[in-house]
């Protein structure tokens, strides 16, 4: 039985808020947790105006389906060029990036520029695939004109 005057939308936004601190909370210092549990520094709620002009909106970290579809879409190309073209549009992040290489087993480190992560994802998909038809192509023509020649 709900408390007189309490309505289902506001239960949704205290609960909602509680989803909120628990989310600080996971994502805080441990330094800080510890000094919040030892009565060191106090966890306060306020009241406060959201602000949404002049804030920037982070993007959104890809999901396993547009992973896939990106992984997918990549490996149906035929150039380097059309997948880091494919890549700036869908993956236009450092996040979005690292996402898509760890999907593929491409290592990602902490120093190398968006770019270069790029291409290493581009490399990893399409270019071994256009450099290995190359060397086949090449190894096929050359061992046509050895077998006439016996």
């Amino acid at each position: 039985m709900e408390p007189k005057g309490v309505n289902k939308s506001a239960r949704a936004a205290l609960a909602n808020l509680l989803r909120e601190c628990a989310v600080y909370l996971e994502q805080a210092a441990d330094a800080d947790v510890e000094a919040i549990v030892h009565g060191e520094m106090d966890l306060r709620i306020s009241i406060c105006g959201r602000r949404t002009s002049g804030r920037r909106v982070k993007p959104a970290v890809l999901s396993t389906e547009q992973i896939d579809e990106i992984v997918q879409s990549l490996k149906a190309l035929q150039s380097r060029t059309d997948g880091e073209n494919l890549l700036k549009q869908r993956a236009a992040t450092r996040k979005s990036l690292e996402a898509v290489a760890r999907h593929i087993d491409v290592s990602v480190r902490k120093s190398e520029r968006v770019e270069d992560l790029r291409q290493r994802i581009v490399e990893g998909t399409i270019g071994f695939r256009l450099s290995s038809a190359a060397i086949r192509g090449r190894s096929a023509s050359s061992s046509g004109p050895a077998s006439k020649s016996h």
